[in-house]
């Protein structure tokens, strides 16, 4: 019976040592439930890492959109170039305004000269202003190019949204307790970029384009840092592999850390988009410019008038040119008068030699005599038209006079050059009355002398025209 229940007592000990062996096991599986616990916590936590990595990747493709409106702001640069260029162009269009109301008073002297030379050299002005015309079409393109900068800065409005998809990325990482402390550091950008905010509204005070530009270099400083950032998205990718092992979980939230100084990076390029929205400010200001582009579209026009204007200033310098040769032709003349006293002078000695040769002399005198008539009504014509050659003269030299005063005033100095104009043009308007007294002939007053006032004007105007085509047969 001792030995039954031996056996039997050795039959418990075999179960409680099989019991025993049970709970050793049943230790380590509520050690390895005890793991399992912090694996499951550690899987929550990385179920909030996958949500703040698909953020990321939204924010990868902003960033390729922002490289896109770096594109943008180089060709932003080329625009405030052309536009430097059309402020100078408008600059010199206002100029040549006051020169138009300059010319508006020699009009009357346009329609005495409008012949068919006047009307081929228009023609030539007219190709030139064709060509400023296409410049302006260039101008008009350079605008079309500032409308699609426009739409890139819209772009830029969804690169902000995505920014604020990012600040939900900061709000998952809160998560991590070794980030709070990078956290609170992110407070204070946030209290900085509101700082910037009312920087930015006081850029838009400022009307250069040029600071604008010199921002945007800081722009294109925070896409090489974004580089930086894909390079540690590149490392998240790793990450989601460590989150496989729970023995790689430690290394993984040091990469995190890395992770919330490229999120520091992204304040930065905040900052960047707030100096976008004073580009923005100074293309409104462009917008401007192109409504003043378009009032010298007008002003062009006025040009074209102003072009057949100096066509006739440049005939009349051709009539000077004429008048310098008329003024020889009554040197001439006086030359012929003193001919003229030497020849009845040559008559009455004559008059004591033989009767043939007082004959011959006779029809050589009475030939003379005709050609002094001829002459004289000629010389007649001359002077009416020197008188009328010296009015002109005059009014060009208050036309030159009137010129230089405007251009004196857009430069400043507008006393002295005046005053100076003015004495040279009294000098030559006296030294030209001079001419004309001294050149003055005798007249005849026979009706002989208005056929030869219209037969001198039309001398001089044939000679206007045939020096007029040896300068562009020279030419």
């Amino acid at each position: 019976e001792s030995l039954s229940t031996s056996s039997s007592l050795s039959e418990s000990l075999s179960t409680s040592s099989s019991l025993s062996e049970s709970l050793s096991t049943s230790s380590s599986l509520s050690e390895s439930l005890s793991t399992s616990s912090s694996l499951s916590e550690s899987l929550s936590t990385s179920s909030s890492l996958s949500e703040s990595l698909s953020t990321s990747s939204s924010l990868s493709e902003s960033l390729s959109t922002s490289s896109s409106l770096s594109e943008s702001l180089s060709t932003s640069s080329s625009l405030s170039e052309s536009l430097s260029t059309s402020s100078s162009l408008s600059e010199s269009l206002s100029t040549s305004s006051s020169l138009s109301e300059s010319l508006s008073t020699s009009s009357s002297l346009s329609e005495s000269l409008s012949t068919s030379s006047s009307l081929s050299e228009s023609l030539s002005t007219s190709s030139s202003l064709s060509e400023s015309l296409s410049t302006s079409s260039s101008l008009s393109e350079s605008l079309s190019t500032s409308s699609s900068l426009s739409e890139s800065l819209s772009t830029s409005s969804s690169l902000s949204e995505s920014l604020s998809t990012s600040s939900s990325l900061s709000e998952s990482l809160s998560t991590s307790s070794s980030l709070s402390e990078s956290l609170s550091t992110s407070s204070s950008l946030s209290e900085s970029l509101s700082t910037s905010s009312s920087l930015s509204e006081s850029l838009s005070t400022s009307s250069s384009l040029s600071e604008s530009l010199s921002t945007s270099s800081s722009l294109s400083e925070s896409l090489s840092t974004s580089s930086s950032l894909s390079e540690s998205l590149s490392t998240s990718s790793s990450l989601s592999e460590s989150l496989s092992t729970s023995s790689s979980l430690s290394e993984s939230l040091s990469t995190s850390s890395s992770l919330s100084e490229s999120l520091s990076t992204s304040s930065s390029l905040s900052e960047s988009l707030s100096t976008s929205s004073s580009l923005s400010e100074s293309l409104s200001t462009s917008s401007s410019l192109s409504e003043s582009l378009s009032t010298s579209s007008s002003l062009s026009e006025s040009l074209s008038t102003s072009s057949s204007l100096s066509e006739s200033l440049s005939t009349s310098s051709s009539l000077s040119e004429s008048l310098s040769t008329s003024s020889s032709l009554s040197e001439s003349l006086s030359i012929s008068s003193s001919l003229s006293e030497s020849l009845s002078i040559s008559l009455s000695r004559s008059q004591d030699g033989i009767m043939q040769s007082e004959k011959e002399s006779m029809s050589v005198s009475s030939s003379l005599s005709e050609s002094l008539s001829i002459s004289n009504s000629l010389s007649g014509s001359l002077s009416e038209s020197l008188s009328t050659s010296s009015s002109l003269s005059e009014s060009l030299s208050m036309n030159s006079a009137t010129s230089e005063r405007m251009n004196n005033t857009i430069s400043g100095n507008t006393l002295v050059t005046t005053n100076s104009g003015t004495t040279n043009g009294k000098v030559s308007s006296d030294s030209l009355k001079n001419n004309v007294r001294r050149e003055r002939l005798p007249q005849t007053g026979d009706s002989m002398s208005n056929t030869g006032a219209l037969g001198g004007l039309f001398v001089l105007t044939s000679l206007a025209l045939l020096s007029a085509k040896r300068k562009k047969r020279e030419e």
